[in-house]
This record gives C-alpha cells, sequence and structure tokens, in this order.
C-alpha cells in the first residue's frame, strides 16, 4: 500500500511552532520519510486491527512563564478499541495542579525535548487535532467532505446516504499510517508528576 503522507497534512501544520530556525522544510523532510517508512510496510488487510491498544506518555518540550520559570509539557496517547484520545499537560506539579493548561492544549512550546524533531511536533499536532477522539463524528463522511459542521449546517440531511447531521456519533477508523507514527514516538524521557 502506498501512502503519501504529506497530503494528509495541511500546510499550516507544517510551519506552526513558534521555536526559531524551525520550516516547512524540514518538517516536510521528516513527514516524507516517515511516508517512505509507511509506503515499504506490507498489509494485506489495508488497516491494522482495529482492537489494537497503545498507551504511551511524550514529552514534547518545555516552555517557561512570564516570570522565566521553565516548565515541561506532556501527552497521553491512547490507543482502546480504535479509539484515539490525546490529552496534555504543561508543567503538571505533585499537587495535582499545573503550572499551565491541561487537557486539548494549543501547544506553545519554545524547545523541543531532545528526542523530538519539528516534523514530529507537526505531525502529533495535526494527527491529535484531527483524530482525537475519532468515534465521535457528527458528521458522515460525505458531510464531512463538503465542509458541513454542526455549526454551519445544523441538522442538515445528506443527501447520499440521509443521515441527519449531529443525531448519532459516528466513528471513523483510524489510518493505518496514523496508529504507526504514533507508534514510532518516542516515550518521555522523564517521569511527570501525573498526566
Amino acid at each position: 500500500m502506498k501512502v503519501d503522507f504529506l497530503q494528509l497534512i495541511p500546510t499550516k501544520y507544517l510551519s506552526h511552532t513558534k521555536m526559531s530556525g524551525l520550516n516547512a522544510q524540514y518538517a516536510t523532510a521528516y513527514i516524507q520519510a516517515i511516508a517512505k517508512f509507511t509506503a515499504n510496510q506490507t498489509n494485506p488487510g489495508g488497516n491494522l486491527d482495529m482492537t489494537v491498544s497503545l498507551h504511551k506518555i511524550l514529552r514534547l518540550g518545555t516552555s517557561q512563564t512570564i516570570g522565566g520559570r521553565y516548565y515541561s509539557i506532556y501527552a497521553e496517547a491512547t490507543i482502546q478499541d480504535g479509539v484515539l484520545a490525546i490529552s496534555g499537560v504543561e508543567g503538571p506539579l505533585p499537587s495535582g495542579n499545573a503550572i499551565g493548561s491541561c487537557g486539548q492544549l494549543t501547544l506553545n512550546i519554545e524547545n523541543l525535548d531532545s528526542d523530538w524533531t519539528p516534523g514530529m511536533l507537526s505531525t502529533f499536532t495535526y494527527i491529535w487535532n484531527k483524530w482525537h477522539l475519532n468515534n465521535m463524528r457528527p458528521t458522515c463522511q460525505h458531510q464531512r467532505e463538503l465542509g458541513q459542521t454542526y455549526i454551519t449546517h445544523p441538522s442538515s440531511i445528506c443527501i447520499t446516504c440521509g443521515y441527519v447531521l449531529g443525531s448519532n456519533w459516528i466513528s471513523e477508523e483510524l489510518p493505518e499510517t496514523v496508529i504507526l507514527f504514533l507508534e514510532s514516538l518516542p516515550e518521555t524521557n522523564r517521569i511527570p508528576a501525573w498526566i
């Protein structure tokens, strides 16, 4: 199976970081390497077994407060019964609090973890935004292709399959490339207080 992973990632995700010296060209080179690796894999069934279980704690990098205090940014990625769930925390503290946000983050990483590349972060961010809770889609495939959302087209009826937008949660199968990418990510090199 030939996979063009670059086609899955909008350009805006290839250069979203604020780190100096990073650019879309560097991120694109990394994504091309992942695509080449994935294209060389063989899987007669087309997709991986959806009972795949994955649990990873990832240290993405660091940032600092206005006062100059540095903190680590972590994410937890799990796949259970074909459902991807990702959440993050900025500077988890032993008290159970955090220096920054937790849950669904807008990443503002000043320094990448040494095990990460800009391309890895761009790809991870794209996957997080697109595939988190892939079993809770309010639209059918046809409505997604037309760009319909619950906000723009509440209760619209799909002319192809008759599905009423927002009437049910629809599961969208994770692509094999997403699973392979998440499996390839490095586990944290520091243990967070919590995640």
